[in-house]
């Protein structure tokens, strides 16, 4: 049990960190004006060089027209798609299906697993995990599980986000088996800050990304979990690095927004 526990904890808070951190075991093209054009590498840097800033940037970032949400650090485009270097190895790619009540689907696709991640764009911000229905789907070679939200508060990305800003999110969710066990119940709150804008260098190019602090905990079965992690984003591409317990990071390694 404790190893399913860490399971579903890992996989979900890191997912809610909007990255590449999406790991399969223990857990279940042109660029926007003004980047870098995409690269592809086989080789995993560790760690970015990074500078803190304490300005925002200087040019004002408009959303392209095939945008439904308008959020200026996360494109919300039918099409658009990220490849992340995994830490632990290997890569996983983010593909992004948007529908006309601008509700949207991410499959995230690594060597071994498929998890299926379901948002959507509101007034104030991007919001995943949303109620009702399945939010989250995860398969693999034993089979599979999916994640239900119960009940959801708050956003994972606000549309508007200035320097020192925070902001939180809380869900409660169940987890079934395949064969219609539940596996879980579960009670996530994170909360997020904005701490600085850096120069991160990534094998996709070098960007001047906001740095967003991830705190989250997790109550299952009477237990509290944990677990720490920091997301950069760029404007108009998206996330471009992020980090969980010290353990898992990723950086990005292409990406196409059309």
């Amino acid at each position: 049990m404790k190893k399913t526990v860490r399971f579903y904890m890992i996989t979900i808070l890191s997912l809610l960190v909007l990255s590449g951190c999406a790991e399969a075991k223990p857990l279940p093209q042109s660029a926007p004006a003004g980047q870098p054009e995409p690269t592809a590498t086989e080789a995993f840097v560790m760690e970015a060089n990074a500078t803190e800033h304490a300005v925002e940037p200087t040019a004002a970032y408009q959303p392209g027209e095939n945008d439904v949400c308008d959020n200026i650090y996360y494109p919300i485009v039918n099409g658009a798609s990220w490849t992340y270097d995994l830490s632990f190895g290997g890569q996983a790619t983010y593909s992004m299906a948007v529908n006309e009540d601008r509700s949207f689907t991410i499959t995230i696709q690594s060597k071994d697993s498929t998890v299926a991640m379901d948002g959507r764009c509101s007034d104030d911000g991007i919001v995943l995990l949303d109620v009702p229905g399945v939010s989250m789907a995860f398969t693999d070679g034993d089979g599979g599980s999916t994640i239900t939200t119960n009940a959801q508060d708050g956003v994972t990305l606000p549309n508007d986000i200035q320097l020192g800003d925070d902001w939180s999110q809380s869900i409660s969710m169940t987890a079934t088996s395949s064969d219609g066990q539940v596996i879980l119940s579960a009670q996530l709150d994170t909360t997020y800050t904005a701490l600085a804008y850096e120069q991160v260098d990534t094998p996709a190019g070098s960007f001047y990304a906001l740095k967003v602090d991830q705190a989250g905990k997790m109550t299952m079965n009477g237990n509290d979990f944990d677990t720490h992690g920091f997301i950069w984003y760029a404007q108009g591409v998206g996330p471009v690095k992020s980090s969980i317990d010290d353990t898992n990071s990723t950086q990005l390694a292409a990406y196409n927004i059309p």
